[in-house]
């Protein structure tokens, strides 16, 4: 709530630029015709803007690979989502097409490039050949299981933060990751991925660690 003195202020100033107003109308009628003109055409396009904002659907920070088309293709969710993060065929991303097939769930597989610098964090697809080859393989793989299969793509300065985002953003049943066997040293400098997103995910959505 507003003080007795801002309130004052404000009407105030707001005089002020009435009285300005008017003086520039009765001294320089051309000049006040030609501010009101301006005026005028500068809410006109903020109105326009604002109505071409508003016809968009949805912005999404994360940059999938076919989400939306593979999705109307096939929407075999019956026994809910999983996502599985993981930069090859691991043991995650197999038990993850397994536990799929058993429920009858879509598979939503996230491979996430990491990048140091923020600059960097804007990245393409078809430029990665690791994330392609990758790509391929678990497609392989799911249309062996004969399992619904969501591909993912995208970079970010931390995988633990987009595998977090993405969980909450699909509702996903269960998140899947792989354990790490690398040394202490590695995980001191890069983050332990497992413990973050551990700490982040909300308390409805499961996490499993398979090693």
């Amino acid at each position: 709530m507003m003080k007795g003195w801002q309130r004052a202020v404000m009407t105030g100033t707001a005089l002020l630029m009435v009285a300005i107003w008017v003086t520039i109308a009765v001294t320089k009628p051309q000049a006040f015709l030609f501010a009101a003109i301006l005026a005028g055409v500068g809410l006109f396009l903020r109105e326009a803007a604002q109505r071409r904002g508003g016809e968009k659907v949805e912005e999404e920070r994360i940059v999938p690979l076919g989400v939306k088309e593979e999705a109307k293709q096939d929407l075999a969710e019956d026994g809910g989502r999983i996502l599985v993060a993981a930069h090859g065929m691991t043991a995650s991303a197999k038990f993850a097409l397994q536990e799929a097939k058993l429920r009858g769930a879509r598979v939503y597989f996230l491979f996430v490039r990491e990048v140091k610098v923020a600059a960097e964090v804007v990245g393409r697809l078809e430029n990665d050949a690791k994330a392609l080859e990758v790509m391929g393989e678990m497609k392989k793989a799911a249309a062996t299981e004969k399992v619904a299969l969501t591909p993912v793509y995208c970079t970010a300065n931390k995988a633990s933060d987009m595998i977090v985002e993405l969980a909450a953003t699909l509702g996903a049943d269960l998140v899947i990751l792989g354990g790490t066997r690398r040394g202490v040293l590695v995980n001191l400098l890069r983050g332990d991925t497992v413990r973050e997103v551990s700490s982040q995910l909300p308390d409805e959505i499961p996490l499993l660690v398979v090693a």
